[in-house]
């Protein structure tokens, strides 16, 4: 039966799914409304197109592929309300795009804290701006310089999300747009500048420009606060940002926040890095030195940032409002994605210098994240080196936690993010033995480690990465166990079906 067809319905599926062709905004359509068997045909869609282009609602971005996206104008025809449900809908496939950027590219999930324990079997989540001390698993990503692969929402509603980052997708630089003078058309701007202002960068994302101010002006509507205890003692404040939010940020960070520096001592949130790589260059050392940051986040101030986005050449307007999207109470949140980037790119310098005076000195230096590494055969010039530390990051509002500072000679246990470096690079023999038992258990007993099945997993994971542990007896019998741990909880599935 043929449905009275209302063009406004067309515009708001464009918007939300956008950059996009006629054809494939009908196809979208069609899959929400199964019901409707009759939509527009090429000739009804190419006037419609052509009257809202007339009215400067919608502009071309793609002539061989005819795809579109909102103006300026055309947000404004749509009115308030349809656009904050073409928010909601826009945000949500943006979330599924990201996501379906990191799983096809096999990149550890970083968000829910995955299956691998820290070294006392804690998982603590990593991209959200926590301590990333959880995973020794390397990441791994296509990019085009330093840019992950985020797949337009059309492609990805067919299927068609790809591996290569060098596909059509990755030309929309700007989001929506593959270029600044169609954004400038699309705003109704003559301006020349390399800037991108909140209601343009609002086109970008897909979204209406009240959205982004909501963002920005009633910030701790957006985020909940809790805290969680520290491996030491103690609570650490995290503040997570909402969904919408959060999918913006995650929005920013793949499209602007790639382009942030960041110098090679350091190995949190690096894609090809870990605990492993960071505590592998400690590795044999007379000296191991530990000291770690105070209030490491919280001392990056929304200004900060911002002076951060104007030295790598973002305009004025565009670092005030992506400098305050990615900060709450004025400074780094832990707990939003954009944190750990923008952390490192922040003490790029920092890491330049030291790791310059390491090598005059005969030492290695890294960083990883809050925790700075000094190793080498001379205490006294680890010493100095660390004192040269302290004042200069006092300069830029840090300091050094004076009671977790420790230097380590070969004769004690020496640690780098958790792993024991005196010989080889592990975890501490402590952590080892109860995994030793934990697997000798579980193939004893399978049945009583049912529920434990993805803690076990994440253990196993955890250890796989150690080739000094992957290669042992006791890791072949863990993978047995796992099995029969796996077997046992399918056989009571099978008995629990109706």
């Amino acid at each position: 039966m043929a449905a009275k067809f209302n063009s406004k319905l067309l515009m708001v599926a464009l918007g939300i799914i956008q950059p996009a062709s006629p054809k494939q905004v009908v196809e979208f359509l069609s899959r929400i409304y199964p019901a409707v068997k009759t939509w527009p045909d090429a000739k009804c869609l190419k006037e419609i197109y052509s009257l809202w282009i007339d009215d400067k609602q919608i502009i071309c971005v793609n002539k061989k592929r005819n795809l579109y996206v909102l103006t300026k104008e055309g947000n404004r025809y749509l009115g308030k309300d349809l656009c904050r449900k073409r928010d909601k809908a826009r945000i949500s496939l943006l979330n599924e795009c990201y996501r379906a950027s990191i799983k096809k590219l096999d990149v550890v999930s970083q968000e829910s804290g995955g299956d691998s324990p820290s070294v006392d079997a804690r998982p603590i989540t990593q991209e959200e701006g926590q301590r990333p001390i959880s995973s020794a698993a390397i990441t791994r990503g296509t990019s085009n310089n330093g840019r992950t692969y985020w797949p337009l929402i059309t492609e990805q509603l067919n299927l068609r999300v790809g591996f290569d980052s060098r596909t059509s997708s990755a030309s929309f630089r700007y989001g929506s747009f593959p270029n600044l003078h169609l954004l400038r058309n699309a705003s109704f701007s003559d301006s020349q500048e390399k800037d991108i202002t909140l209601t343009q960068l609002a086109l970008c994302v897909g979204v209406t420009p009240w959205l982004i101010s909501t963002f920005t002006h009633t910030t701790e509507n957006h985020y909940r606060r809790f805290t969680i205890g520290k491996k030491g003692g103690g609570e650490r404040e995290i503040a997570s940002p909402r969904f919408f939010l959060k999918t913006v940020q995650y929005w920013l960070k793949v499209h602007f926040l790639y382009q942030l520096k960041v110098h090679d001592s350091c190995h949190a949130y690096i894609n090809g890095k870990s605990i492993i790589t960071n505590a592998s260059l400690h590795l044999g050392k007379d000296f191991v030195a530990n000291i770690d940051l105070e209030n490491f986040f919280g001392r990056i101030t929304q200004d900060q940032v911002f002076q951060l986005l104007e030295q790598h050449e973002f305009g004025s307007e565009l670092a005030v409002t992506i400098a305050r999207l990615v900060t709450f109470d004025s400074s780094l949140p832990q707990g939003a994605p954009t944190s750990p980037i923008i952390s490192n790119a922040i003490l790029f310098d920092f890491d330049v210098f030291i790791t310059n005076r390491a090598e005059k000195m005969g030492l290695i230096y890294t960083r990883y994240a809050d925790d700075i590494t000094i190793s080498g055969d001379s205490k006294t010039n680890i010493i100095s080196l660390i004192n040269e530390c302290s004042k200069l990051l006092k300069k830029q509002g840090h300091s050094l936690k004076e009671e977790k500072s420790r230097i380590a000679s070969f004769r004690a246990s020496q640690r780098v993010t958790g792993l024991v470096v005196n010989e080889i690079v592990q975890p501490p023999r402590k952590y080892r033995r109860n995994m030793r038992a934990m697997f000798n258990q579980a193939l004893k007993n399978p049945t009583g480690f049912v529920a434990r099945l993805d803690e076990i997993r994440g253990h196993f994971s955890y250890l796989s990465s150690f080739e000094s542990i992957n290669k042992t007896r006791q890791f072949r019998l863990a993978r047995v166990a796992i099995w029969k741990v796996d077997r046992q909880k399918k056989i009571q599935e099978r008995v629990e079906q109706p």
